[in-house]
């Protein structure tokens, strides 16, 4: 009331965790009016696949705008190596059943993991699109593996010539924020390939990636729209040899990885 707060943002990963707190917490917000939006709401497949329609409602009637979906890839041998835990089965009958809702899903996807073929990245890609096609609503993200210390694929990428750091100045760039694609089981090919899905999964959607900014200029809206179309060919096609685009977009400040 004080500050004029129109919206909140839970920057919890287990929001979720434990489905019957984070309903009497939306109930509340429900029943206690408090007219605002809330969004980003991080919640994993398989426990959205487990909500009943009731759940899904109040979330609706909580003034939900968005919520991110870890799947990871599109490719089932991929999420069991990543220890997921998922059924990645389950993501087009549930992105399905979202289409009905006005909240906004994300599916956020990861790429360069040891191992990963190019056919992984292929069902990867054909899971994007299909998810895109079925909900209106649905936006994508794309990043890069991040080894992470203490996990199993850690231990992999070490095992496949990723150096280990030595001193404490070295694991800088072991975090989301400074991830890079300078690993040794990626070559130069399939490095161009995986920046090339990071940029266009921004425009398969069409506009609707950006219209989470308040100021997004016409030409830049027009632009993505006349994109869209080679994008998802591009994207569809897994084709990455010649990336003029990217180069324009990255002279204008493109960072991607």
């Amino acid at each position: 009331d004080e500050y004029g707060m129109r919206g909140i943002v839970f920057l919890d990963d287990n929001f979720f965790t434990s489905p019957e707190r984070a309903y009497q917490i939306l109930d509340g917000m429900v029943r206690q009016k408090f007219n605002i939006v809330w969004g980003k709401g991080d919640i994993r497949l398989d426990l959205l696949a487990s909500l009943d329609d009731d759940f899904l409602s109040l979330m609706e009637n909580s003034n939900c705008l968005s919520l991110s979906i870890g799947i990871e890839s599109g490719s089932q041998r991929i999420a069991n190596i990543m220890n997921k835990g998922i059924d990645i089965s389950q993501a087009i009958p549930v992105n399905q059943r979202l289409a009905k809702y006005k909240m906004q899903p994300r599916y956020l996807f990861l790429c360069g993991i040891p191992d990963e073929t190019q056919a992984d990245l292929a069902e990867t890609t054909s899971l994007m699109l299909r998810l895109v096609d079925d909900n209106p609503k649905a936006t994508l993200g794309l990043q890069v593996f991040v080894a992470y210390p203490g996990t199993e694929l850690f231990e992999i990428a070490i095992r496949q010539g990723l150096p280990e750091p030595q001193r404490l100045e070295e694991w800088i760039p072991f975090s989301w924020a400074n991830r890079s694609m300078n690993y040794p089981w990626l070559s130069p090919e399939r490095r161009q390939l995986l920046k090339m899905l990071s940029f266009c999964c921004v425009f398969v959607p069409g506009d609707k990636s950006l219209k989470g900014f308040s100021n997004i200029s016409q030409l830049v809206s027009l632009v993505a729209k006349l994109y869209y179309p080679v994008a998802r060919k591009r994207v569809q096609g897994l084709h990455y040899r010649f990336l003029p685009e990217l180069k324009i977009a990255e002279f204008l400040g493109y960072k991607g990885f």
